[in-house]
């Protein structure tokens, strides 16, 4: 809405409340200087169509327009609103309330909900609420500030399927595009993450939102999938949900202390000379174990196995190219 017809509306609005008789249009057209001042027929009903306008904008904010005639008038229509019945009673907020008002406002700082949240509160300020900005010195630090969060943020919340493009840590293609259906959006380790069924693996999947790289399409209506209640914040924090992969590495005459480091928390093979790691998948594997040639083996899973395999004879290529 443009700030001309906001003040239209807004000065409307007062000078319908303003008086207990009811006003003509005439009137009201002379007392409200944003309309027209001409008095030509077409200048009287360009006035008309705006003015009936103005009412139904009016309405569809829930402001009850009055319409009857003045006692001692010409029996033209006339417009009021009724003070007492326009208004919602006074606002008053507990310490607890307040706090939470403000938590909220700040947590949404740039986010798409930044203005309509300070405009919110300016509005509580102005009709005499007290709103506790500080929050006893603690500002949180939460920031939707990655470009797909607020398309993210609707598409989740109202259930509607999204494509984008997203590079992944470690993958062939590195860049590929996903089908999703968004459940939510969880900050994890000061960064924000997605989460929701992925359509093409039809399996769940985490996202981080730093790494979608093109514009976020919503592809599907409201209302598209069910919404389940689901701890998005464990899927997210779960070590077996972020590296998938379990490993099993057999040690040759090395000691191996990095790949030993990765062993923590994760189910150890019988054999006394191998070791299990995870990592998020079979390329990221490669990459980890690679660098330590014969001496180490991936014995399974098979896919990491070919993927250690295929990683080693492109270092052995680059090697041989190398000394040419």
């Amino acid at each position: 809405m443009s700030s001309a017809k906001n003040e239209r509306l807004l000065n409307l609005l007062i000078c319908l409340t303003s008086t207990r008789q009811f006003l003509s249009a005439d009137r009201i057209r002379r007392a409200v200087v944003s309309y027209n001042q001409d008095d030509s027929p077409k200048g009287r009903q360009a006035f008309e169509r705006m003015f009936e306008r103005d009412k139904e904008e009016l309405r569809e904010l829930g402001v009850v327009i009055e319409t009857g005639s003045h006692p001692f008038g010409d029996g033209s229509p006339g417009y009021r609103i009724a003070g007492r019945d326009s208004f919602l009673p006074d606002l008053a907020l507990t310490p607890a309330e307040s706090t939470v008002l403000a938590i909220a406002t700040d947590w949404w700082r740039s986010a798409q909900f930044a203005s309509e949240t300070q405009g919110a509160v300016r509005k509580l300020k102005a009709g005499g609420v007290k709103v506790d900005e500080t929050v006893n010195g603690w500002d949180p630090q939460l920031r939707g500030s990655d470009p797909a969060f607020d398309t993210l943020l609707l598409a989740a919340t109202a259930q509607r399927e999204v494509e984008f493009d997203y590079r992944a840590r470690t993958s062939d293609p590195p860049v590929s595009r996903r089908r999703l259906q968004p459940w939510g959006l969880v900050s994890w380790k000061a960064r924000w993450y997605l989460v929701g069924h992925d359509l093409n693996r039809d399996d769940t999947r985490v996202f981080r939102l730093s790494r979608i790289v093109s514009d976020v399409v919503i592809t599907s209506d409201v209302g598209a999938f069910e919404h389940e209640d689901r701890d998005l914040r464990a899927i997210v924090g779960d070590a077996g949900f972020a590296q998938p992969l379990r490993a099993v590495i057999r040690l040759h005459d090395t000691a191996a202390p990095g790949l030993r480091r990765m062993t923590a928390g994760v189910e150890q093979p019988e054999h006394t000379g191998d070791i299990a790691i995870r990592a998020r998948d079979a390329a990221a594997l490669a990459s980890i174990v690679a660098p330590y040639g014969a001496t180490v083996e991936v014995l399974a899973p098979p896919e990491a196995r070919a993927a250690t395999i295929a990683r080693l004879r492109q270092l052995a290529v680059l090697d041989s190219e190398g000394e040419r």
